[in-house]
């Protein structure tokens, strides 16, 4: 019998350590392509009507690769909700991080929010009909973040801040869902929107008019370069969506 000792291959972690890359980033892509046919059919149907042979169609996978990924198509919905709740919250942090002012922040909130439900009509479907998407904590807390600021610095009168946070996440999730069918307009009543869930924390008139007026025109000068689905819009369209 030989004396010479068997070595393990030079490498064999580091090699070890890419297939488990390489497996997680196919895993992240395929859960990703389940996500994005998930709100297709959800837009289209409804959350509570959505059915998972839809989702396999349009997905084009087996049950299989589904059940791999999600329990059940209900799970699937309530993770579809949060990943688009955690994205908002995302969003707003990266285009609105240097501003301090809760009267800013929560006037360009709901710009930000219904300005994509009106360029994105899937998107905004999903946020109108999704409870996932509201009752998201990281995104229900950003909202009564700035509202908790605001009351505290004395620019906000507010007796009950859940109250408050209830009204701002109903005028969401119904904003989203009239913009579908609107077709003239619609800019118009995104600004109403945000100016009357201001006047709602006791702001005065021409200041909600002025953070409106703010928020609407600086969402206008930034999020070409930073927002990949206005980018988007804007190539489809070819022209400013009103």
């Amino acid at each position: 019998m030989s004396n010479v000792r068997s070595r393990p291959a030079v490498g064999s972690g580091a090699e070890d350590d890419f297939r488990a890359r390489s497996a997680a980033r196919k895993r992240e892509r395929m859960r990703a392509r389940l996500l994005d046919a998930i709100m297709a059919v959800c837009a289209e149907r409804g959350p509570q009507a959505a059915i998972i042979e839809d989702v396999l169609k349009m997905a084009g996978v087996s049950r299989g690769t589904f059940y791999a990924h999600f329990d059940s198509l209900h799970q699937a919905i309530a993770a579809l909700g949060h990943a688009l709740a955690d994205e908002a919250v995302a969003v707003f942090k990266t285009m609105y991080q240097h501003i301090t002012d809760p009267v800013l922040h929560t006037a360009v909130g709901p710009q930000l929010v219904l300005t994509r439900a009106m360029m994105e009509p899937n998107w905004g479907r999903i946020i109108a009909q999704s409870e996932d998407f509201s009752m998201r904590s990281d995104f229900v807390g950003a909202i009564k973040g700035h509202l908790v600021e605001g009351r505290r610095r004395g620019d906000f009168r507010i007796s009950d801040i859940n109250a408050a946070v209830d009204l701002h996440i109903g005028a969401l999730t119904r904003g989203a869902g009239q913009l579908q069918s609107k077709k003239r307009g619609r800019a118009a009543y995104i600004r109403d929107v945000s100016r009357m869930l201001l006047l709602a924390t006791g702001v005065t008139e021409d200041r909600a008019i002025e953070a409106v007026r703010w928020a609407e025109q600086d969402l206008k000068e930034r999020a070409p370069g930073r927002l990949p689905w206005w980018q988007a819009e804007k190539v489809r369209s070819g022209q400013s969506s009103e």
